[in-house]
């Protein structure tokens, strides 16, 4: 009447179904981290009484539908670390009593609709770390679900997602969250982890929804200690060791203080934020951090036209000189061609005559005697 079977990092690639047979009392069962790469539809059929099935640390990457379904009094099913990237939408079907689901580890990234609806009404815990999940993506995957813990930490997740009003332990460290609104926080919240994403702040709406967790962590991001950021959780700095603890990421003269020890008159005005823009928590700020931040981009569009001015102003006077000294040197180079020619200048006893070098098709000027214009006079004189 064996109850709990433990063989965990055995080597196991496959299990004979006749194993099950012989333990039809088993409440425990733990195959994790071993080299099993599938289950089959009917491979738990015999326990029927099984209330806890560890699986984690193999290489599962599918469940087909009614693999457990005859594991009416199951309670916990760990799943993690598998490689999961499918997992069929009746796979859960008559876990009427489970209370805990751990996914984590996984390629789970797009659950087929109405996946965990089997275990709606009883599951309580579910953890999800590690799993790429947009956040459209898990709101319809908790949607109707009442559960009291979610865990969604290394997700990816660039924003606070739609959580069941019910959740009183949320984990989202290690993500890229960098702000809560408020109307995203449970009411019966209780525990909150949002260590290591990327938080510059939190403000006054967020922290008054947040006074009364029993446990907050904060550790592990860009904490900005200036007016418009810090000041929410300064004005608690004696609630909680949590806050008090808040490390300091800039401004410069505050990097590597603990906010136990920043006092409220050292603040410094609002600090740009090290990342792109689209990470900043500019609609939670308060309203001086919003006015500080519009009159910087002000004078930043400011400078920014005075040195475009400036440049036009430079390149038109550049341009227009070299447009004047372009025709001088063409005349000179005019000039400079007429000597430089072997033939300009002929001359004899009785004459003297110029010849110009110009562009072919113009007319040739020349000079004549005194002798000769004599000569064409009294021609034209009839004499």
């Amino acid at each position: 009447e064996l109850k709990s079977l433990e063989c965990r990092s055995c080597g196991l690639t496959k299990i004979d179904p006749k194993v099950y047979e012989l333990l039809p009392h088993l409440t425990h069962l733990d195959f994790g981290d071993n080299e099993l790469t599938s289950i089959t539809s009917d491979e738990f059929e015999p326990l029927t009484n099984l209330r806890h099935l560890k699986l984690d640390g193999n290489r599962i990457t599918a469940i087909k539908s009614s693999v457990f379904f005859n594991q009416q009094e199951l309670k916990r099913l760990n799943l993690a670390r598998n490689g999961l990237a499918k997992i069929s939408r009746n796979a859960f079907d008559n876990l009427h009593n489970l209370t805990e689901l751990d996914l984590s580890q996984n390629k789970f990234e797009n659950p087929e609709n109405g996946l965990l609806e089997p275990v709606a009404d009883t599951l309580e815990v579910l953890l999800l770390n590690g799993n790429h999940l947009s956040l459209h993506t898990l709101k319809r995957l908790l949607n109707n679900l009442e559960i009291k813990e979610l865990h969604l930490a290394g997700c990816g997740l660039g924003g606070v997602p739609v959580v069941p009003e019910t959740v009183s332990v949320l984990n989202l460290a290690n993500n890229h969250i960098s702000s809560i609104p408020a109307e995203m926080i449970p009411e019966s919240l209780k525990e909150l982890d949002i260590s290591g994403n990327k938080f510059r702040g939190l403000d006054k709406e967020a922290m008054m929804k947040l006074d009364n967790l029993k446990s907050f962590k904060l550790e592990r991001n860009p904490w900005s200690c200036d007016l418009c950021n810090i000041v929410p959780l300064l004005e608690r700095v004696n609630r909680s060791a949590a806050i008090r603890n808040v490390q300091c990421v800039e401004p410069y003269a505050a990097k590597g203080k603990k906010l136990g020890i920043v006092k409220r008159n050292e603040l410094t005005w609002c600090t740009l934020p090290n990342y792109t823009s689209s990470d900043a928590n500019f609609f939670l700020l308060g309203d001086d951090g919003k006015i500080g931040l519009i009159a910087a981009g002000t004078s930043v569009s400011l400078l920014f036209l005075t040195v475009v001015v400036v440049l036009g102003a430079l390149c038109y006077s550049r341009r227009h000189a070299a447009k004047y000294y372009t025709h001088e040197d063409k005349l000179a180079m005019e000039g400079d061609s007429i000597f430089d020619n072997h033939s300009p200048l002929f001359c004899d006893e009785r004459e003297l005559s110029f010849k110009f070098p110009l562009d072919g098709g113009e007319k040739k000027l020349s000079v004549s005697t005194i002798d000769e214009i004599k000569k064409e006079h009294a021609i034209t004189n009839g004499t």
